[in-house]
């Protein structure tokens, strides 16, 4: 529940490999959804600067405004909010914060489970086996990194290689380095940053094509 936590709103879920959508299996996932409720219930919203703060504001009015629309649609969509969906606005509290927010029950066509949110919205979908997990992750458009977490390691392994994305983390997220290539796949970008690939970015190639048979061959 902590890394699932801190992946999704680590700087108030303004990050590109925020892990807003979850796919939780259906044996701990009742479990699972109380213990996220309560860790983000815990949120302290405020002055990045107060050292009491663990959750700042969106950067601006017009991504807190495509933040609360999005909320509203996974509401009128179907989706369970279990917590949060609301902003610090209407208590008078300057800045455009959103009370970290958590959807139960999200289905794969909901417009949350579909679109980068950029906002401190969690959405949770519920699983029972591992290629139902990847075919219905392999759904989004969006494809920069995934997460899996398990005890068996086959499993890690087969879900890594099977999901449709350019960074799989296994057992823990965010974790990078130069060395590793990070990039995505589908909406999520063309190239790679770090790891050998990107030296390519910085090589000039040349070509030289020859016609030998109109040429001498001297020792």
């Amino acid at each position: 529940c902590e890394a699932a936590h801190s992946g999704c709103f680590f700087n108030s879920g303004q990050v590109c490999v925020a892990s807003s959508r979850l796919f939780v299996q259906d044996n701990i996932y009742d479990k699972f959804i109380d213990m996220c409720v309560e860790r983000a219930t815990k949120a302290v919203l405020g002055d990045p600067f107060h050292p009491k703060t663990t959750m700042g504001s969106l950067v601006d009015k017009e991504q807190f405004d495509k933040v609360m629309a999005l909320i509203d649609s996974g509401v009128q969509q179907g989706a369970r909010l279990v917590t949060g969906g609301k902003s610090l606005r209407a208590d008078g509290k300057k800045g455009f914060y959103v009370v970290p927010t958590i959807f139960a029950d999200v289905q794969d066509h909901m417009t949350i489970a579909q679109v980068e949110i950029f906002g401190p919205v969690m959405s949770i979908l519920r699983f029972s086996t591992a290629e139902e997990a990847v075919r219905r992750a392999n759904t989004c458009n969006y494809d920069l990194c995934a997460g899996v977490f398990t005890a068996n390691m086959s499993n890690a392994i087969a879900v890594s290689n099977a999901l449709k994305s350019g960074v799989v983390f296994v057992n823990t997220y965010m974790v990078m380095g130069p060395a590793v290539s990070f990039g995505g796949y589908s909406k999520s970008g063309i190239g790679r940053e770090g790891g050998l690939e990107v030296l390519d970015e910085y090589t000039v190639s040349k070509s030289v094509l020859c016609a030998f048979d109109q040429l001498k061959l001297h020792d």
